[in-house]
């Protein structure tokens, strides 16, 4: 009869211990997808120096994944902005953050950089934190982002405000991972 309660216990440990490490593997997800969100936005516009322009800008869009699944697919992102451009070269540098949120209110954080001409910036996307079933979510990877507002940011005077501006985001492979 030892022999059995022996074999239960062990039998009992194994189920407990393969248990809790199954439920731990479905709750991290890990991957890359693809992403792409359009966005409209506004801003104030300043010159800040002779043939240099800074913009204030907030960015809204509906982030969409190529796959057309998971929880993110369809969230709406609101990203504050500072941009600069120099109207002599055409050259314009960003940073920003991101707020996404999923249909039930989950939020991932981000923080971002971008460089190029004033159109077609690349940069860095990093993901810094979440809440609900984000809490812990890290990751990032490559930004291109492509707007139509070319010419009239660099016309504009100090102190002009931009109501329609537009364009596409784009993140050919955003890593992520949820503990």
């Amino acid at each position: 009869m030892s022999r059995l309660i022996r074999f239960r216990g062990a039998l009992a440990t194994v189920l407990v211990v393969g248990f809790w490490f199954s439920n731990d593997g479905m709750a991290a997800e890990e991957g890359t997808v693809t992403v792409m969100s359009p966005w409209q936005g506004s801003g104030q516009v300043y010159e800040v120096a002779p043939n240099r322009r800074l913009v204030l800008a907030e960015y809204a869009g509906i982030m969409y994944i190529e796959t057309g699944e998971g929880s993110l697919d369809t969230a709406i992102m609101l990203c504050p902005a500072v941009q600069t451009i120099d109207t002599t070269t055409k050259e314009s540098g960003a940073h920003g953050h991101c707020v996404i949120s999923d249909a039930n209110k989950n939020l991932v954080y981000s923080e971002w950089t971008c460089e190029g001409a004033v159109g077609a910036c690349e940069g860095d996307f990093k993901i810094t934190g979440g809440t609900g079933e984000f809490e812990g979510i890290t990751g990032g990877g490559r930004m291109l982002v492509r707007t139509a507002l070319v010419e009239t940011a660099i016309d504009l005077s100090s102190g002009s405000v931009v109501q329609d501006a537009a364009g596409l985001a784009v993140w050919p492979e955003l890593k992520y991972k949820i503990p």
